[in-house]
């Protein structure tokens, strides 16, 4: 709409609207001959008049006024005039524009006033900005304009004005009050200069309140910058009400991934296995928060997660093809699992818990073959024993355990239990294992503890029983299976650290002698004996569980294990430098070379075990050496091996390690004289009148085949632990497993010890990239809604390095690459986001929760291959080796959470291009998936985002986002967040608006 006016100095004035015109000469009180009034008052008089004859017909309308004075254009454009007859003007055509009026603008272009854009999107300066503003008042000052302000209300109430927000204000009602405050109140200058300043405030906030529009509040108040939104105050109850409001336009909660249509939980299958496998010693909170992110991010019901919680322990028990993982499984069902479910109902208290459990168990009883197999493969009621550890935890009462076990007898199919079975089903022993276990380490603390207290220079009588108390203890332990069984139930509660700390204490006091004035014979054998069983079921402790078994614990970094097992035992088929250290005192490698030449046999008495031990590998490094060079013939070299492992078992273990470390840096056609060395070392012959002999020598055999094997020719080599075919690249094998559980929809032992191997040796970009394209390879939702469940879990043997190459290193690579483009098209572009989304809230809950929790709490847990070379190049007896990628610089999570800002200025960066393709759909899908998390994660990752850059996403396709969507994107409780959010909102009514348009035209 246009209004065109005019106005001569000598003739008058006149206008024009849409037909209609006016026109007359000037009235007598600013008739020409004065020359008072300047032309552009003149020029404003008859716009004035025109908004009073026509303002009626310009509501929810733009009018654009010609106009042939720029100095009257300045004037409308600012709303404010040095004039006072001008600006009487300008009030009265603001009051019109607030009734009738909501938009005014002008054909001339002037210079704006308003702060630029770089400006406002700043959010350090913004910081800034509000403090400077909320500090330049101070509280005395803003009371006493509150205080003017209600002054001036009550003044307008008493002399008959009527108004509902905003009272009217001209100068002469302001003189009025200005008498009244001096006359009436009696107050002074100073006092009433600041009652006008507060009804300046009021009037903007009143003004804010009645809803008039922010450029008019400018123009009344006669502000000259955008000052005057500091001075719309609002109050506590309106920022509830908006806040209110806000929240019921949260979007529907939804899943990120849908898994309940799945014949089971892949993700969970997968996240149980690798804690029972892995991570057996882990604390539980790690993995209950895992549960309980995986629960959110699924939308999982409470009975369903533990029905898959239950599923995939059983799975894991018919999977077991070993005793010792049977045991970990077993350990793991019976023993950890009820207190992961105590820990989640402390965490998310649910007043129907034990329901929500009889519930999870009535739907995993709906898998008889399952559990009928799980029952042959162990031979016993699985479930019973199950329902008989949550009974204990006060999970379910008796009368739902029994109705669950009628349920289960009544439909089981398996055939009749044999009645002639010898051996006990592992349930049974791992259950009575767990208060063995707290009984064993009472006895160890009251012996270690009286070895302790000992006199430093005599053994007495107390201290020999307490010697032999110790040894038998010990010894029993080593029986048969026992010892694992131990082990398997204190990994499972948490004390299998405590039961190696108490390990340790025995092998310190036993590496030395303790008496300065003669040792007998018998205390003399014990104290061999207490160092070489302590010896043995460190290493055998070390070598299933890690060494941060042994290695984490406080004050025990100078024991003697602690320094070997660093230097010299071989960690996750990694063996140590050789040249690490070298010997102190050459002269007593000499004697135990010559005692072990001349048959004699080892003495016990005043023998220091821990010198014994160090210098053990320069004397299997003096007689490889002199049998390479012909001074020693193969017999004798057989005889002395022999000798050295007669009464010692620890002395085989400690020259194998040696060997096997040597034979890492020589080539294949010089490692012919040390396999033999090594296979006389692990040939055991039994000698007559040693102690125990029988029980240690097992173990140690344990313990050789597991170093050694790694070392040996293919031909010679276990089979059992070799995951990665030599024969195959590794890109071939991680391809084969990961096929094989994309069809599966679960994940078997053998894929889990391929997965962390691939990982430690090829490194997390590489394993990221080839997973992921794996994972796309499929076409059908189903199938890649599995693929994204087993990868999503598959990612949690090493989450944060992870879903940093995820971020990092994959993602720009399909953003940036052509040929992985057609790879972002739906419905593979949004299943990679919904990966992106899932592993960056994972990893973020689990750094979040990982402050929570005290460092050593975090038991066992087995270190990547990176950490273990970054602490190698830390300690300083090592010989330098070379530098490997996994020894760079690695990214890391900081305090604050993931760094995206790299991955959203490429996200930013190709929001900018005209196109519309598939990298623009993923990054729509990835913010869509963003918001599914809820408020709680995905503030977290979109913190990062751009502001600009969702105007641009909108500019691209118009209305992509809801503007229920559009108020999580943006930070509301930033003024650069509401201003964005706004902006993208006025485009969704602006599109709406043109296509509804364009709809009525067609």
């Amino acid at each position: 709409m246009e209004l065109f006016t005019d106005a001569s100095s000598t003739k008058g004035f006149g206008g024009y609207f849409k037909g209609e015109w006016f026109y007359s000469s000037w009235p007598s009180n600013i008739a020409y001959p004065d020359k008072t009034f300047s032309m552009a008052f003149l020029e404003l008089y008859p716009i004035v008049v025109s908004a009073i004859l026509w303002g009626s017909q310009w509501t929810t309308k733009r009018i654009l006024f010609w106009c042939d004075n720029e100095a009257t254009v300045a004037i409308v454009k600012k709303g404010r005039s040095k004039c006072l007859q001008i600006m009487k003007l300008m009030r009265k055509l603001t009051w019109c524009a607030y009734r009738q009026i909501p938009q005014t603008s002008s054909q001339c272009s002037t210079t704006s006033n308003e702060v630029p854009k770089q400006l406002r999107c700043n959010v350090v300066l913004n910081q800034a900005v509000n403090e400077l503003w909320n500090s330049a008042i101070a509280n005395t000052t803003r009371t006493v304009y509150d205080t003017g302000f209600r002054k001036f209300e009550t003044f307008m109430l008493l002399n008959g004005f009527q108004f509902s927000n905003l009272p009217p204000i001209s100068e002469d009602i302001l003189i009025y009050f200005i008498a009244h405050c001096f006359k009436i109140l009696s107050l002074q200058y100073s006092t009433i200069k600041l009652y006008l300043c507060g009804i300046r405030i009021g009037a903007a906030t009143s003004a804010g309140k009645a809803k008039i529009e922010d450029h008019l509040i400018k123009t009344l108040g006669r502000w000259t910058s955008d000052s005057y939104i500091r001075y719309i105050r609002v109050t506590p109850a309106s920022i509830k009400t908006a806040q209110s409001r806000i929240q019921e336009f949260a979007p529907p909660s939804q899943a990120v991934l849908e898994v309940t249509t799945l014949p089971i939980c892949p993700s969970i299958s997968v996240l149980v296995a690798i804690e029972a496998i892995l991570n057996p010693t882990n604390d539980i909170q790690p993995f209950v928060e895992q549960i309980s992110v995986t629960e959110k991010l699924m939308k999982l019901t409470r009975p369903y997660l533990y029905s898959e919680l239950i599923r995939a322990c059983f799975m894991g028990l018919i999977d077991a093809n070993e005793k010792d993982n049977e045991l970990n499984w077993a350990a793991f069902t019976y023993l950890k699992l009820p207190q992961v479910v105590v820990k989640m109902n402390q965490q998310a208290p649910r007043n129907d818990f034990s329901t929500d459990i009889e519930q999870g168990i009535d739907l995993l009883l709906n898998s008889v073959p399952l559990l009928d197999l799980t029952d042959i493969k162990l031979n016993c009621d699985c479930v019973q024993f199950l329902l008989l550890e949550f009974t204990k935890h006060d999970l379910i009462t008796e009368s739902q355990s029994q109705r669950l076990l009628h349920r289960r007898s009544t439909e089981s199919e398996k055939p009749a239990k044999a009645s002639d079975v010898a051996t006990k089903p592992t349930p049974s022993l791992i259950i009575k294992a767990e208060p063995t276990v707290g009984s064993i380490l009472k006895t160890l603390h009251t012996n270690v503890s009286a070895l302790n207290s000992s006199s430093a220079n005599t053994l007495d009588a107390d201290c020999s029983k307490n010697q032999e108390a110790l040894i038998s203890v010990l010894c029993h332990m080593l029986s048969g299976k026992s010892f694992d069984l131990i082990i398997a139930a204190a990994a499972a509660n948490g004390t299998l650290q405590n039961f190696a700390v108490k390990l340790v204490k025995i092998n310190e006091y036993a590496k030395q002698v303790q008496q300065t004035q003669g040792e007998s014979s018998k205390a003399a054998q014990n104290r061999a004996l207490l160092f070489d069983i302590s010896f043995l079921m460190l290493c055998h402790i070390t070598q299933l569980y890690g060494s941060e078994i042994v290695t984490t614990a406080p004050d025990f970094f100078d024991t003697f294990f602690y320094q070997w097992a660093t230097q010299c035992l071989p960690e996750d088929s990694k063996y140590k430098c050789i040249d690490n250290h070298t010997p102190t005192e050459q002269n007593k490698v000499d004697q135990l070379l010559g005692n072990l030449l001349k048959s004699h046999e080892l003495n016990y008495i005043m023998t220091r075990w821990q010198e014994m031990c160090t210098n053990m590998p320069f004397v299997a490094q003096e007689i490889l050496f002199a049998w390479e060079h012909g001074a020693l013939s193969p017999d004798y070299v057989k005889a002395m091996v022999n000798r050295s492992k007669s009464k010692m078992l620890c002395l085989p273990i400690i020259m194998s390690t040696w060997l096997c470390s040597y034979m890492n840096t020589v080539g294949e056609e010089s490692r012919e004289k040390p396999l033999k060395m090594l296979q006389f070392l692990k040939n055991i012959n039994p000698t007559e009148g040693e102690v125990h002999f029988t029980e240690r020598s097992h173990l140690m055999s344990n313990i050789l085949r597991k170093i050694v094997n790694d070392i040996l020719p293919v031909n010679m080599k276990d089979k059992t632990n070799q995951h990665i075919p030599l024969k195959l690249l590794p890109c071939e094998v991680l391809d084969k497993c990961l096929k094989n559980l994309f069809s599966k929809g679960w994940i078997d032992m053998q894929s889990v010890y391929t997965l962390e191997q691939l990982l430690n040796l090829c490194g997390g970009d590489w394993f990221s990239d080839r997973t992921v394209m794996c994972m796309l390879e499929g076409s059908r939702l189903e199938d890649l809604n599995k693929a994204l469940s087993i990868v999503y879990a598959i990612f949690y043997m090493d989450l944060e390095p992870l879903t940093l190459s995820l971020i990092l290193h994959t993602i720009p690579k399909f953003l940036q690459t052509s040929q992985h483009t057609n790879l972002l098209t739906d419905p593979r572009g949004y299943i990679l986001a919904k990966l992106c989304v899932m592993c960056i809230t994972s990893a973020q809950t689990a750094k979040t929760a990982e402050k929570d929790i005290m460092s050593h709490l975090r038991r066992g847990r087995k270190r990547s291959r990176k950490e273990i070379e970054l602490d190698e190049m830390e300690e300083p007896e090592c010989r330098p080796v070379k530098r490997s990628k996994t020894m760079e610089p690695q990214l890391t999570l900081d305090a604050e959470g993931f760094n995206f800002v790299n991955m959203f200025r490429l996200m930013n960066a190709i929001s900018q291009e005209r196109s519309v393709g598939p990298q623009i759909s993923f990054i729509v899908s990835f913010i869509e998936e963003a918001i599914k998390c809820g408020p709680q994660y995905s503030r977290g990752i979109l913190q990062f985002m751009p502001p600009q850059m969702l105007s641009q996403i909108m500019r691209n396709m118009p209305a992509v986002f809801t503007n229920q969507q559009i108020l999580h994107i943006c930070d509301l409780s930033t003024l650069t967040g509401r201003k964005w959010a706004a902006k993208a909102v006025c485009q969704n009514a602006r599109y709406k608006h043109d296509y509804i348009n364009i709809d009525r035209n067609s």
